[in-house]
């Protein structure tokens, strides 16, 4: 209710940002205490906290962030200069910074960023920003999961797998968490004015604000893929989470075909069991199970848009023996391919 009162607000010509503060109790409890900064203010909603080694930290809730069950995408802008304590969330966050300069940290690292670096959050991933001056930054939080499937087809882009798709645990392990620039303020001007114009949108509810927060993320993401691309960072360690990576952007795009594990484990440069090791480490599954999950993901859209019979769907998504794609389907969904799609169509 005091959200929707406080979106009846029309918006001051300067950015103002609603966030939900307090800064993170020791303590699991709910806090929702709102107030308006003029000129932008970090977002939080502490719900309970965790202690991860000497750590604690506050984990935001994806509830608390996505209202809306249609659109797994939320934009906040902010531009203040005040101290975030350890937290982490259950979605994965991209920061971008527009201006200023601040110290962000995680649990293995310390860094300096400035105007048009960009940071990916993933969920689970503890950090914090400090020492702050005259900060301006987008950020994108999203629920991969929960994308439409058509949607997806993002996670083709060569990158994709290395930003968002690698596990938090195993990010930190290797002591890794996606960091780069958007290269020239060209192109940091058009990022900023794309979000600009869906965040206002969004803050407005305008009519069809979804759909214009929605498209902004999809243009977005192949804008970030490309810078991220020719920065390539870590591909000469062989077992760098990019190598890994690069090895998940070859499956998005080859998971029609017959795939080895040996065939795998030479394009990520390592040895077979390794692979398997670090593979798990890195999406919690093994690769015959990611593969599945990829052809059983396209074949439900095969079911949804195409007229095809089951076996053609079965061959086009990758099954060499439909009787087996039939059983394996069932088992995945509480459902046969036909029964999917005549609920689904």
């Amino acid at each position: 209710h005091k959200i929707d009162k406080m979106r009846e607000r029309p918006l001051p010509s300067a950015p103002e940002v609603f966030i939900l503060s307090g800064f993170f109790q020791k303590s699991i409890q709910k806090r929702w205490t709102f107030e308006t900064t003029s000129g932008g203010g970090k977002f939080g909603v502490s719900e309970r906290s965790e202690r991860l080694g000497s750590m604690e930290r506050s984990v935001l809730q994806a509830r608390n962030f996505f209202f809306d069950r249609m659109l797994p995408v939320r934009l906040f802008y902010t531009r203040c200069s005040e101290v975030a304590d350890w937290h982490s969330h259950e979605f994965t966050e991209i920061a971008i910074v527009l201006a200023g300069r601040a110290v962000y940290e995680t649990e293995f690292s310390e860094t300096e960023i400035a105007a048009g670096d960009v940071l990916v959050m993933p969920a689970g991933g503890a950090h914090r920003f400090r020492d702050e001056t005259g900060i301006e930054q987008f950020n994108v939080l999203f629920q991969f999961e929960k994308l439409p499937v058509p949607s997806r087809d993002i996670a083709g882009h060569p990158g994709f797998s290395a930003l968002f798709r690698l596990n938090s645990g195993y990010c930190r392990k290797m002591r890794h968490y996606p960091r780069f620039r958007i290269a020239g303020r060209a192109e940091l001007e058009r990022v900023r004015r794309l979000l600009a114009f869906a965040w206002r949108d969004q803050e407005e509810r305008r009519p069809g604000y979804a759909l214009s927060v929605y498209g902004a993320f999809l243009l977005l993401i192949p804008i970030l893929l490309e810078n991220y691309r020719a920065a390539a960072p870590g591909r000469g360690t062989p077992c760098s989470p990019d190598r890994l990576a690069d090895c998940l952007d070859f499956m998005s795009r080859s998971f029609r075909r017959p795939l080895t594990t040996a065939l795998l484990a030479a394009k990520a440069g390592m040895a077979p069991a390794s692979f398997v090791r670090h593979f798990h480490a890195a999406t919690g599954c093994t690769p015959r199970e990611y593969l599945i999950r990829m052809r059983l993901d396209e074949a439900r859209q095969l079911l949804l848009k195409e007229d095809l019979t089951v076996a053609e769907v079965a061959q086009q998504a990758g099954f060499a023996d439909s009787n087996y794609f039939s059983r394996l389907f069932r088992r995945k969904n509480a459902l046969t391919p036909r029964e999917y799609r005549k609920i689904h169509r």
